[in-house]
């Protein structure tokens, strides 16, 4: 994990933005060229993580819902026929599920299930993300995108959030679980934005526990993301499983008595 980190201005007008947020992350305030830190917080209109070694972690990280991948997503995606709808049980006629992302991270699936109707509650527990998230969050609701009318974000350890859950009934009707992903042994790398999201929070190596505290709040479904030929993230077998091209989803209902063993049905 990364400990090197700095935040930078150019514009004079976001030197109190920049000053606020680096006590809040208790970090130090840079000049734009200094070369020590191996990220730097820029602060511009957009916040951006910029790492020092480009070639291995790409030039910067902006978390946009307004432009790139996620928005293509939003407008073109397949609705309620994305993988990720299947898994959370979204059909006609569902309603508006009420959704807790425990692995907010960049935000994306929690985007895509806003943009269907979900109401969803992120938890990120990285101060440095929850920074970025808060700014893409704040530009996408001035330019007027609805499904930043569904969407909250809270800076939460998820698990503590959990357990405290487990004392009340749980509100939620689906728990979404997407914890980092391990690194390949391969020589293919994944993509740059993850390696910097690894760089500052980690393996997520808690993901276990963090399955463990889900299953005991009760609620209708938890879903956990996975790549395709990936372990799973306990020895308790999933009741369902739904499998994409390179991302599967393993879906436990802890209200149904027992767990099932494999084969698991494939949806």
């Amino acid at each position: 994990m990364i400990a090197n980190i700095a935040v930078t201005f150019v514009n004079n007008q976001y030197k109190s933005r920049a000053n606020r947020l680096a006590e809040k992350l208790n970090l130090p305030v840079v000049n734009a060229d200094n070369k020590n830190f191996d990220l730097v917080l820029y602060i511009d209109e957009a916040f951006s993580l910029i790492p020092k070694n480009k070639s291995k972690l790409g030039n910067a990280l902006c978390i946009d819902f307004l432009s790139g991948k996620t928005a293509h997503r939003y407008r073109y995606a397949g609705g309620q026929k994305e993988l990720i709808a299947k898994a959370i049980g979204l059909k006609k006629g569902t309603g508006k599920l009420n959704i807790l992302d425990t692995t907010a991270g960049l935000g994306q699936d929690a985007f895509v299930l806003a943009s269907l109707g979900c109401q969803v509650t992120m938890l990120e527990r990285s101060p440095i993300i929850a920074a970025l998230l808060k700014d893409a969050l704040r530009r996408a609701k001035k330019a007027n995108l609805k499904p930043i009318e569904n969407l909250k974000l809270l800076e939460r350890n998820s698990i503590h959030y959990l357990q405290k859950l487990q004392e009340k009934t749980c509100p939620f009707d689906v728990i979404f679980i997407d914890p980092m992903y391990p690194e390949r042994k391969k020589s293919a790398l994944p993509n740059k934005a993850s390696r910097i999201v690894r760089a500052i929070v980690g393996q997520d190596e808690d993901a276990m526990l963090l399955l463990h505290h889900a299953l005991a709040c009760k609620a209708k479904r938890i879903v956990v993301k996975r790549p395709r030929l990936g372990q799973m993230l306990s020895n308790l077998h999933p009741q369902a499983r739904i499998m994409g091209k390179s991302t599967r989803f393993d879906l436990y209902f802890p209200q149904q008595s027992g767990q099932m063993k494999l084969p698991l049905k494939n949806t």
